[in-house]
């Protein structure tokens, strides 16, 4: 309706020149591209748990990330855990092991270097070599740089900025020397997050707003707000979370959701509010943002707001396959081959392969209710045929009904299923029996069984 529209319009107006013709064709095209786009991922999100049951060294975990090798990392309550298809190694404070990592409680999981991880814990900072599998704490001649740690961003080959409980510091991994900022009138504040926007830092704190580093001094950012709604200074107290994507910076805060402000004049251009799923949506422990979608992770479920539609799709604990199995999320990373991990308090590791987008979740709960299948076949009206041993069962994919056919089969194992044009009759192949035909109205079987060689 769009492309009719504009194609009016421009036959009406001779003024409109060849070129600019094209180049309104070209947006146009581009936007439906990136409409069709979003709807591929607009299926909903398929979850596994990784959990204590599967060897994880505790059900809270605060950190994901991936490393070179493609390993996957993750930071909980007790312990850092490598993880590749199964939980490869725990590692854990060990007061018999100087090599072992300071505290077991992880909060940042980061890698600098193929041979260098930095390790943010409760109590300070590790460097942490995967190769030797040996751990050394941070240490300083003032004790700086001991409190809890909360980000951990790397500004080059050698310097990471550090987030803590009581502010911030700059950090040489290569000397071990760290330089702390200090902001107005001498406070520490609890640094929540740190972002680099084309060598801008900005800096997110809990209690003491928006601030950037200026001449590598911190500054309080002021932003702009609009006349088109309200926002309160205490809105905008608590930052958890910056993201930036398409030139805008995207702040998360807490209780008060995501707030979109244009990098250019810091004014505030969206309220992205979470209050209609849930109030406690609204605190924003961490996002990312990937193909025009953020992806949220917040104090009560996980969510997947469309930058373009403004669609939100909400993951909450369900009595359901394949469902979020904590409301709770931590942290949220997407790995080199585009699935989603979900960091949880209480349920471990939620992992959504995108290989699973391709099968949207059904609303009845028969994910897992058949085993051993090996055939199906689905026709336009909405019957989906399953063949497998000693299977035969027919499922009305609008309904959820399930109708057994299964018993004129026997010990079958049915390995093939093909249907007759514009009746109801089916022609199964087994296991060692032969091709049956088969009347799904009446029941009636007839076997196809030929004793000679290749028959």
């Amino acid at each position: 309706m769009l492309v009719r529209i504009v194609f009016v319009c421009l036959y009406n107006n001779l003024l409109f020149s060849r070129k600019f013709v094209l180049s309104i064709l070209k947006k146009i095209f581009f936007y439906l591209s990136l409409v069709s786009f979003s709807s591929l991922l607009a299926q909903q999100l398929r979850f596994k748990a990784i959990t204590s049951e599967d060897g994880l060294s505790t059900n809270y975990v605060s950190s994901i990330v991936q490393d070179d090798l493609g390993f996957m990392w993750f930071g909980t309550q007790d312990g850092l855990n490598k993880y590749d298809g199964s939980i490869q190694r725990i590692f854990k404070n060990d007061p018999t092991n100087k090599n072992s990592i300071s505290n077991s409680e992880i909060t940042v999981v980061k890698q600098v270097r193929k041979d260098l991880f930095l390790i943010g814990t409760r109590e300070g900072l590790n460097f942490f070599n995967p190769f030797t599998e040996k751990f050394s704490k941070l240490k300083t001649a003032d004790a700086q740089l001991q409190a809890k740690v909360n980000t951990i961003v790397q500004l080059d080959k050698e310097t990471a900025l550090v987030g803590t409980e009581e502010g911030m510091f700059s950090v040489n991994f290569n000397s071990g020397q760290v330089k702390n900022y200090v902001f107005e009138s001498g406070e520490k504040p609890n640094v929540k997050c740190v972002e680099n926007v084309n060598g801008v830092i900005y800096v997110g704190t809990l209690g003491n707003g928006l601030w950037k580093l200026n001449k590598n001094k911190p500054e309080k950012v002021k932003l702009v707000k609009s006349d088109l709604f309200k926002v309160s200074d205490e809105e905008l107290l608590s930052v958890t979370h910056i993201g930036y994507y398409g030139n805008k910076l995207y702040i998360g805060t807490l209780g008060y959701g995501i707030f979109k402000v244009d990098v250019r004049d810091l004014e505030i251009e969206y309220h992205i509010s979470f209050l209609k799923q849930n109030p406690t949506s609204n605190y924003i422990k961490d996002f990312v943002i990937n193909n025009n979608k953020i992806f949220v992770a917040s104090s009560y479920g996980f969510l997947v707001y469309n930058l373009i539609s403004e669609e939100v799709n909400f993951y909450t604990k369900q009595e359901t396959s394949f469902s979020l199995n904590s409301n709770p999320c931590q942290c949220v990373f997407i790995d080199s081959e585009g699935n989603y991990w979900v960091g949880t308090e209480l349920g471990g590791v939620n992992v959504s392969f995108f290989q699973s987008l391709k099968f949207p979740n059904s609303t009845f709960n028969y994910e897992t209710s058949f085993k051993d299948v090996y055939s199906f076949h689905e026709d336009k009206k909405g019957s989906l045929l399953l063949g497998g041993v000693k299977t035969l069962k027919d499922i009305n994919l609008e309904t959820g009904a399930i109708f057994n056919h299964s018993e004129p089969f026997g010990t079958n194992t049915i390995l093939s299923i093909t249907k007759e044009v514009n009746c109801n009759v089916y022609w199964i192949g087994t296991w060692g029996n032969g091709i049956y035909r088969y009347d799904k109205s009446t029941k009636q079987l007839k076997n196809f069984l030929s004793n000679r060689l290749g028959g």
